[in-house]
């Protein structure tokens, strides 16, 4: 049993229901309409994409932890791993949980948080292993001849070639200024500076409230890259290395001008562990942004034989539309 996670005793039986689940029993957590998320108390669950894994989720993991951010569109399947102990959560459970449990609400924002921060590490390797298995069966020399893989996917409506802005964002990062003006830094960068990059270890996150980045994987040892999104305003950069102590599993860089809040680790999980308003909305802008990250990142690993073979095919035959 999770030591961790007492706080669900708290919680009555019509709001958190128990449940002991054996090995290979698939996971029902409801549809768009009624999403609902696990919280594992011990044992493991295994999360499935077509052929691929995603993963698995262990003790103090949510299962479905994009829900708390309402986002409900799931596309995966989760199984029993290993005989675990369950707690469901649907959504009136999570909103009484968020009325009346302040407590019980902060770790379940900090479980979804570190849940969705493993998924996506876990994603963007898969998607990194699954082009590296293309690019290995081209005729020897022949990858090199390509600067990249994967074209950037089209920019959310109002980030063209101007600057997005996102204006939540930027008054969360001007609240966190105000109040940890010696703990945060706001930062400039320019078009082509680096955010993170991919293998280094993590050191701070990047709150970024306007501007737009590209997230690429290299494919080793080739000099390739295969894109894993583009992002504009409201993205966490940094956030998976943050949570899990480790190193980047991408690299971001500016491809228009970026305006963020720099916050340092250390600081970052000082802040998203307060109780006080500006912790609380520190937490759900984080699990936010993450939450509408991984369904796109999940999509793709389901995607990416099939869209690298287009963009290899496109680059071959330029003029073949």
């Amino acid at each position: 049993m999770n030591p961790q996670a007492t706080w669900l005793d708290a919680l009555p039986p019509s709001v958190a229901r128990s449940a002991e689940v054996d090995v290979g029993t698939p996971i029902h957590l409801g549809g768009p309409s009624e999403p609902a998320v696990a919280f594992v108390r011990s044992g493991l669950v295994s999360l499935h994409t077509g052929r691929l894994s995603l993963g698995q989720a262990g003790p103090g993991e949510l299962v479905g932890a994009e829900c708390l951010a309402g986002e409900a569109q799931r596309e995966f399947e989760a199984h029993v791993a290993a005989p675990s102990a369950l707690v469901v959560l649907d959504p009136e459970g999570l909103t009484w949980v968020a009325e009346h449990e302040p407590v019980a609400a902060r770790q379940l924002e900090l479980s979804a948080l570190g849940s969705l921060a493993r998924r996506l590490a876990e994603v963007d390797h898969l998607i990194a292993e699954e082009a590296q298995l293309l690019v290995a069966e081209m005729p020897t020399g022949w990858a090199q001849s390509l600067p990249e893989l994967g074209d950037p996917p089209a920019p959310e409506p109002g980030t063209g070639s101007g600057t997005a802005v996102s204006h939540g964002f930027e008054a969360l990062a001007s609240t966190l200024l105000a109040r940890f003006a010696q703990f945060v830094r706001p930062v400039r960068l320019r078009q082509g500076e680096t955010l993170v990059l991919e293998g280094e270890q993590g050191r701070c996150v990047y709150l970024m409230y306007a501007g737009r980045i590209d997230v690429v994987r290299a494919l080793d040892p080739h000099g390739l890259v295969v894109r894993l999104a583009r992002l504009g305003p409201e993205a966490i950069v940094g956030v998976g290395a943050a949570e899990t102590g480790g190193r980047h599993s991408a690299t971001a860089t500016a491809v228009t001008p970026v305006r963020a809040l720099r916050i340092d680790n250390e600081v970052w999980r000082t802040l998203t562990r307060l109780p006080s308003p500006e912790g609380t909305a520190l937490r759900r802008a984080a699990v936010g942004s993450l939450a509408r990250a991984y369904p796109a990142a999940r999509d793709l690993v389901d995607s990416t034989d099939r869209r690298l073979r287009a963009a290899i095919h496109d680059r071959l035959y330029p003029d073949a539309h």
